[in-house]
């Protein structure tokens, strides 16, 4: 991708995703899916600096080997083909007075898809350049573009009016849209549009009427996802909204590289610095920015201090040059004398570099998932006695499932370090500190641990009840034999006596042991009694 001279700011809305389908084949979809066109890293130019910048592993996991066939365990980029159609992605911008549409250019290679087939995930990427809008407009397409359903948020009044859907005279359009409903709050993306202009004369339009939801159901996706994603059945990751990137041109980054020095020194010393109203609105601003936030959401100065300080990275600033990581954004921020290298990096190194951390964060929830189903089987063997076994022998498999699933993603997936360049290393470090990597990561290994403890005693526990149940078995033919061996082999009453009294021995000594059940030891007791009733007829 190259750089445009005029634009004002790049937006990605990435969309990761788990695969539900169990038989999903990738080959047997790229075969019936022709629209999307697998891409295969080229050594050119362009790309020499990206292929080298990481490590050979991570190289080998984005990248693949350049075969030609699909690798084990590669992550599988495709292109969406557009043909001669121009997309554009449009955010509708709710005003008191007026409702405008923000309308953002997919450029022709601005449509990816990245799926990681050995482990079920995939990531759908729409990258968007903004010509027109301001500062302020850019946080509203930030807020409302990465919306892939109607959020379950209820306002204190319904609206007043019902917002219906009008076409445009546009010649042809797809427009996967959201529609809000009268119980829901303007402030949210009550459309987004995806449109598509082509030479032919034909009108196609695919919209979504949520006006009336069903809460029991799972969420109806946004067309355009629907129509992107066909031939795959998905869940979404996050939650009601994509990831956002967002690369911002503006004055702001020189005015945020004067207050910053003070702002962090105040940050890091633990107390609320004192600044003019106009640089606590460049502050706001960044705050809105990295956090997706048209308002202000964090009305404590103290703790917005501390939340800047953590996910600001700021090794470039005397260049205003700034990079952010929360939860659900990746902001660059710089002034308007940016060179294009870095908007190059923007695009390539961070973008694969964020692509391994969503992969990872998608992979690790997915865990979780996996922990709850196991902890249910274990729930329903404690209620459901009779079907223990069968229950058993269930967590077992999803037990080795799921630890060779954690091997593979520990050794394929998950990296100490993706590049011996410092800034890609301390991108990454505060990408995963931010996501919370780590800590998944060492709580799902300590799940599998304990499950596996658990797994292990309970064998134990029916091995050692199998064993106990046969000893006592044979502590009840013992004697039995061994009277029987003496009665049938030597006719005469000193063996018959010598029977007799081992076989009420061998009873009243296992009777005595501990480790038998009670109805164990009953058996013995009535057979010690058989042995002395015997013994009496032989005497006496």
């Amino acid at each position: 991708m190259t750089k445009a001279l005029h634009f004002k700011s790049i937006h990605q809305f990435l969309f990761p995703f788990i695969i539900t389908n169990s038989s999903f084949s990738l080959s047997e979809w790229m075969d019936n899916h022709k629209e999307w066109e697998r891409q295969e890293m080229s050594i050119d130019c362009k790309h020499y600096g990206l292929y080298n910048y990481y490590h050979p592993k991570v190289e080998k996991l984005l990248f693949g080997e350049n075969s030609g066939e699909i690798s084990q365990f590669h992550i599988q980029n495709f292109n969406y083909i557009m043909h001669k159609a121009q997309y554009e992605l449009v955010v509708t911008k709710q005003d008191p007075q007026n409702s405008s549409e923000l309308t953002l250019d997919i450029p022709k290679d601005g449509i990816t898809l990245h799926i990681l087939d050995d482990l079920k995930i995939g990531i759908l990427c729409l990258t968007c350049y903004n010509y027109d809008y301001d500062e302020e407009d850019i946080l509203i397409i930030n807020e409302k573009g990465r919306r892939i359903f109607w959020p379950f948020v209820k306002c204190e009044q319904p609206c007043s009016k019902q917002q219906e859907h009008q076409c445009s005279n546009l010649s042809t359009e797809i427009k996967p849209i959201f529609e809000g409903c009268n119980s829901f709050c303007d402030e949210c993306a009550n459309k987004l549009i995806l449109r598509v202009f082509s030479d032919e004369k034909t009108s196609i339009s695919y919209e979504d009427d949520l006006k009336v939801i069903d809460f029991n159901n799972d969420p109806k996706y946004a067309s355009f996802l629907l129509e992107l994603l066909a031939g795959i059945k998905f869940r979404h990751i996050i939650d009601d909204r994509m990831f956002v990137c967002c690369h911002l041109e503006s004055d702001i980054a020189n005015e945020l590289k004067d207050i910053w020095p003070l702002y962090n020194d105040a940050c890091r010393n633990n107390y609320i610095p004192k600044i003019k109203d106009n640089q606590l609105a460049v502050i706001n601003y960044w705050y809105r920015l990295c956090f997706v936030d048209i308002g202000i959401s964090c009305q404590s100065e103290k703790l917005k201090a501390k939340l800047l300080e953590k996910i600001t990275y700021d090794r470039w600033m005397g260049y205003s040059t700034f990079y952010a990581y929360t939860n659900y954004s990746f902001i660059f921020l710089a002034n308007k004398d940016v060179p294009d290298y870095l908007v190059d990096h923007f695009l390539l190194h961070y973008h694969n570099l964020l692509l391994i951390l969503l992969f990872q964060r998608a992979c690790l929830i997915g865990f979780s998932e996996k922990v709850n189903k196991m902890s249910e089987l274990i729930i329903e063997q404690k209620l459901q006695p009779k079907c223990s076994a069968q229950k058993s022998k269930m967590l077992k498999i999803h037990l080795n499932n799921f630890r060779s699933d954690y091997i593979l993603f520990i050794n394929k997936l998950w990296f100490d370090e993706i590049t011996p360049q410092d800034q890609g290393i301390e991108m990454y470090e505060l990408g995963k500190n931010i996501l919370g990597l780590e800590k998944q990561k060492d709580s799902i290994r300590k799940d599998i641990d304990e499950f596996y403890q658990y797994s292990m005693q309970k064998e134990q526990r029916e091995q050692s009840d199998t064993l106990n149940l046969i000893s006592e078995i044979g502590a009840i033919l013992l004697p039995i034999n061994f009277w029987l061996a003496f009665i049938t082999h030597f006719d005469n009453l000193y063996s018959t006596l010598f029977g007799d009294i081992g076989f009420i021995g061998f009873s009243i000594c296992f009777a005595s042991l501990r480790r038998f059940r009670i109805y164990t030891k009953v058996i013995l007791i009535i057979l010690s009694l058989i042995g002395f009733i015997h013994l009496y007829t032989v005497l006496f």
